[in-house]
């Protein structure tokens, strides 16, 4: 493979298939995410005495505790009862009144996922430090990669004393597949694609565009996230063990998106269901959160959310002077989190061959409230922050233009 000049793509100079050669740095890179899921895994073992009523060992526990951390991968989670006697459950304290219960949580703690990504480009860049990557790189990576995932998964499915936890490991290595090349590939050939895009000034206004929308966002949920990481802290009673606090760590995406949406106006919402079709609704808003922390946390929650609309526009503002530009950024914002929103709500769904067993449970941000709340603010960001980036007192201003806009300097 040679180096391409400036504004053209890598080529392939070389015959070697996929199979040859470079599967030592591949394997490699690979084993950064494969051994970071087995860290979280063993970082989320409960300890035991957490289910009312079950006790397993603790090489059960740390397959279950694998299951749920490859939730960030989409391996899904189901925990199956069967041979029950009426009126008890071993499932936590989960009541059942049949002789078979099944409980179904679907929830993606986007911390496994982010850290995942930052593994893979991590172990990506030592394997390939002393070499070029060669044309097969990519797909080696994410194929090692996704047989970790595979194989974990397979692994992550224990069945002791009547109860049986399954995943779906297929699933979740097709997400870890495409998510690993994807990844593989912005990690070693992102030079060559930023020359490439380059000299094509569309598609690089479109990716400079994503990029800070990207750093933008990750911004917002760092900040929504510490945020959420203290409400949770707070709200911890005496005697509750801070393993807790670790799993909300793994879903610190998720808290910041709740946040996020409930700075700019949206309504976090559960719902349960139960047999009978009996829907019970409980939902919180900036008005709950004035009543329970005064009116100086929803003054201090919104001043955030308006910071958060605000930057990528500004950040938009230094890197280019285009209207055009600032406003596919805000698009941009407000699609990556209606995408949060969606993933990152919570279900939990149970079911019973007989009696008060059935039900489910749903929590999130409200969709219709993040659809038009999050557009009011983004979008309203993004028209007002080129005039607040006017303001600074000095410093260059986008590529090409000076304080006051495009145009030749005083003097010139």
């Amino acid at each position: 493979m040679v180096r391409a000049a400036r504004g053209q793509w890598p080529v392939r100079t070389t015959g070697r298939p996929f199979a040859a050669g470079g599967w030592p740095a591949a394997l490699g890179a690979a084993l950064w995410p494969t051994a970071l899921l087995l860290a979280l895994a063993l970082a989320t073992v409960p300890a035991a005495g957490q289910a009312d009523g079950w006790n397993p060992d603790f090489t059960t526990r740390l397959r279950i505790a694998l299951a749920l951390v490859l939730q960030g991968l989409g391996g899904g989670f189901t925990l199956r009862e069967e041979a029950v006697p009426a009126g008890s459950s071993t499932l936590g304290g989960w009541p059942a009144s049949s002789l078979s219960s099944e409980l179904h949580l679907s929830a993606v703690p986007l911390t496994v996922t982010a850290l995942w990504i930052a593994a893979i480009v991590v172990g990506s860049r030592l394997s390939h430090r002393d070499r070029p990557a060669g044309p097969g790189a990519v797909p080696r990576i994410a194929v090692l990669a996704t047989s970790g995932v595979l194989l974990l998964g397979l692994a992550a499915r224990p069945s002791v004393g009547g109860v049986t936890v399954t995943t779906d490991p297929a699933l979740a290595a097709l997400w870890a597949l495409l998510l690993g090349a994807a990844t593989a590939a912005f990690a070693l050939h992102g030079r060559a694609l930023h020359d490439w895009l380059s000299a094509r000034p569309p598609m690089g206004t479109a990716v400079r565009a994503l990029r800070t929308a990207a750093v933008a966002t990750g911004g917002a949920l760092l900040l929504c996230g510490v945020i959420g990481l203290a409400w949770t802290a707070g709200g911890r009673e005496e005697g509750d063990s801070w393993w807790w606090l670790f799993v909300a760590f793994l879903m610190l995406p998720n808290l910041a998106v709740a946040v996020l949406g409930l700075a700019w106006g949206a309504t976090l919402e559960t719902h349960r269901a139960v047999t009978g079709g009996v829907w019970e609704f409980d939902t919180f808003a900036l008005g709950d959160l004035g009543s329970t922390a005064g009116g100086w946390a929803v003054f201090a929650l919104v001043l955030v959310g308006a910071c958060c609309a605000l930057a990528p526009g500004v950040l938009a503002a230094r890197a280019s002077a285009s209207r055009g530009e600032h406003l596919l950024c805000a698009a941009l914002v407000w699609g990556l989190f209606l995408l949060l929103v969606v993933v990152g709500s919570v279900e939990l769904h149970t079911s019973a061959d007989a009696g008060y067993g059935l039900g489910s449970s749903e929590a999130g941000v409200n969709t219709v409230e993040a659809v038009l709340f999050g557009a009011l603010w983004t979008f309203g960001g993004g028209l007002l922050a080129p005039y607040l980036a006017r303001l600074r007192p000095s410093g260059p201003g986008p590529a090409g233009a000076g304080p006051s806009g495009p145009g030749p300097k005083p003097g010139r």
